[in-house]
């Protein structure tokens, strides 16, 4: 027998011995010694899935409870806000010259006020509490990912990159999206409050809102994936900038020992630059 027919018989009784193929440990697989092994990072170029959103709003312990609830109180304070405003109009409309039912009017137009202030409350601690506990639920999630992936995740991924999604990205979803997010949500109900009143008191606006739709959406398009593509790209550049200082920290006393300080400081100014 020849040395490769020994070799390769040595492999297959092995393997037969063991209940792990040695494919999964790469043994006898071809290796192109000028391929890298790090994956270069890419920026996804499609909108933010709906199931995404869907998952965030039904995190536990109310699920999607939760989720119906906050759209029940965030109509329900709609309705309120401008039911209380119609009422004020109406009220003075038509009880000017009467004192005693004007009077009264004026007490219906104090409880609603009261009752918006309430539902405002009551409809901004659940928004926030249930969209903290998405957060606090993603969170755990990518923790698991992490703590139970394999080896080869860590060394095609660079420590800068998962530091940079760890940290930055969970820093933007527990800190910036609540409250972006709720703006403009309400912004959104008070939008469509004011539409519909409009249309009750002037049926004819319709007419133009008919032609203002298609052009208000075209625009919110437009920007819409705009300002996602900078925030991915954004996102990919930084995670260079996370590598290289944890590369440098480790590699302290190398770079002090070569006196390479200030090619290190010229590379981590380029990697800022390209931000």
């Amino acid at each position: 027998k020849t040395k490769n027919e020994d070799i390769d018989e040595k492999y297959r009784k092995v393997e037969e011995d063991t209940p792990i193929s040695l494919a999964m440990l790469d043994v006898g697989q071809p290796f192109n010694a000028t391929e890298s092994i790090i994956v270069n990072e890419t920026s996804q170029t499609l909108n933010v899935s709906c199931s995404l959103w869907y998952s965030l709003f039904t995190a536990p312990p109310l699920g999607a409870f939760g989720f119906y609830g906050m759209i029940i109180l965030l109509v329900i304070g709609e309705v309120l806000y401008d039911g209380t405003y119609i009422w004020l109009t109406h009220s003075f409309q038509q009880l000017q010259n009467d004192q005693y039912h004007r009077s009264i009017g004026l007490k219906i137009f104090l409880i609603l006020t009261i009752a918006t202030l309430i539902v405002a409350v009551v409809r901004s601690s659940f928004y926030f509490y249930q969209i903290l506990n998405g957060s606090n639920r993603f969170h755990n999630r990518m923790l698991s990912g992490l703590l139970y992936t394999s080896m080869r995740f860590f060394e095609s991924n660079p420590s800068g990159r998962i530091l940079n999604r760890v940290s930055k990205d969970q820093q933007v979803m527990d800190e910036v999206l609540p409250a972006t997010l709720f703006d403009a949500i309400q912004v959104l109900m008070m939008t469509v409050g004011s539409i519909i009143t409009i249309v009750i008191i002037n049926p004819w606006m319709t007419l133009l809102l008919i032609f203002l739709g298609p052009a208000f959406c075209l625009l919110y398009r437009y920007y819409l994936r705009s300002s996602q593509q900078l925030k991915r790209m954004e996102s990919v550049t930084r995670s260079p900038i996370f590598g290289l200082f944890t590369s440098s920290l480790n590699g302290l006393t190398t770079i002090r020992a070569f006196k390479v300080q200030n090619d290190m400081i010229r590379s981590f100014m380029s990697l800022i630059d390209t931000i």
